[in-house]
């Protein structure tokens, strides 16, 4: 209980860090202040695919259960969903700014399947019902969505040009990968021992 109360507060702060960092950093952002994070960005979730499916080795590598790696794909398909549904709320995207709405999930949707694919049928050394990494995945991405439905175009026309909503996409893929990725054999081990739980 106390572990889920820690990470629970540890998100809602990061997501708040996330929220007002960028108004204290650009409180009134020029047309083009801090031009590097409109490339940081991309960038940023260019490494967070790699490293989804990386993730694949580690069913055999590092004896995971399918759980993590599917996590990772249906997050990706997800965000694939939700940076579609953006496109169609900005409205008018004629901005060569808004390219990244249109790149991102072009890279997410294509990697997210072979994530999710390949991780079914790769032959795992811990099996277990992936359900639960794909409704972990399908959260992470719901949070994206609204955050950037939330945050709306501004921020990709002027600083931080949307790298707030990279680096959530970064850390709610790692927060997702790991969730799956320490379920190993017949236990889930938590924060703490009191977190040991036998699987059903």
């Amino acid at each position: 209980m106390m572990a889920r109360l820690i990470w629970t507060f540890v998100a809602a702060a990061v997501l708040a860090l996330l929220w007002v960092i960028p108004d204290l950093v650009f409180p009134n952002p020029g047309t083009n202040d801090a031009l590097e994070l409109s490339v940081l960005g991309p960038l940023i979730f260019l490494i967070t695919v790699v490293a989804s499916l990386l993730s694949i080795a580690g069913i055999s590598t590092l004896r995971w259960g399918p759980l993590g790696p599917v996590g990772a794909g249906a997050f990706l398909i997800g965000i694939a969903a939700a940076f579609g549904i953006a496109v169609l709320a900005f409205g008018n995207l004629s901005n060569d700014r808004f390219a990244p709405l249109f790149i991102t999930p072009a890279l997410a949707l294509p990697a997210g399947l072979a994530i999710v694919v390949v991780a079914l049928t790769k032959r795992s050394p811990k099996p277990a019902k992936p359900l639960g990494g794909a409704l972990r995945g399908a959260a992470g991405a719901i949070v994206v969505a609204g955050w950037l439905l939330a945050r709306g175009p501004s921020g990709w026309l002027r600083a931080p040009y949307g790298f707030d909503t990279y680096l959530l996409v970064a850390a709610a893929a790692a927060v997702v990968l790991y969730l799956g990725a320490r379920q190993r054999g017949d236990r889930s081990v938590g924060i703490g021992t009191g977190n040991v739980r036998q699987r059903e």
